[in-house]
């Protein structure tokens, strides 16, 4: 079965979706993101940093109405890698340029973000002065400041799911998955632009 890090980059993922085209769910998953322009340009990318070192994002998404990428790195568990997180906080709108299409590069801007469920939050949060999109069982919401006032507006009330299924097959597998899983879901994994089609 799948991983709780996959579910969430799934659940983050379908974020972005446009309406009527979510995981192939007849109750919709909500979409804020969508809603605010944006949609997936990488999914398990690494990124080199100008001034040096890596990090590996889980998601990137960008918005050309607000010119904005948001970075999302999925936490499953209970702890903040702080070296990580220092590096996260390092990075710049120069190390993302060359990783997305929008129309004026010179007036990019960011947010890095933790993606989490909200049964680990309370163990992470006191790590890290990155905000949060946190999954509940009944909503998601944002917890900390985005940088972009849109985009914290946004989420700056629980959004409620519904009665909406959980998506899953935006990224069917991860590294994180067991074996086994992963050889069964080999055939239906798509590929970077497969999934940025399903989200446009």
């Amino acid at each position: 079965m799948q991983s709780d890090h996959t579910k969430l980059i799934n659940k983050f993922i379908g974020l972005c979706q446009k309406e009527g085209r979510r995981d192939q769910s007849s109750k919709p998953w909500p979409n804020p993101l969508y809603e605010l322009g944006y949609r997936v340009d990488l999914v398990e990318q690494q990124i080199r940093m100008k001034g040096g070192g890596t990090v590996h994002p889980d998601v990137l998404v960008s918005s050309n109405r607000y010119l904005h990428v948001l970075v999302a790195e999925c936490k499953s568990g209970k702890n903040i890698d702080i070296d990580q997180d220092r590096r996260y906080a390092d990075l710049t709108t120069v190390d993302l340029a060359n990783f997305v299409q929008l129309h004026d590069q010179n007036q990019l801007k960011h947010d890095v973000c933790y993606v989490d469920d909200i049964k680990n939050h309370d163990s992470l949060s006191p790590h890290t002065n990155l905000p949060f999109i946190t999954f509940g069982r009944e909503h998601v919401q944002k917890h900390g400041k985005f940088k972009l006032d849109k985009l914290d507006q946004k989420l700056s009330r629980p959004i409620p799911f519904g009665e909406s299924t959980d998506p899953s097959s935006y990224y069917p597998f991860s590294p994180s998955d067991d074996d086994e899983f992963g050889a069964a879901c080999t055939q239906s994994l798509c590929d970077v632009s497969d999934i940025k089609g399903r989200c446009e």
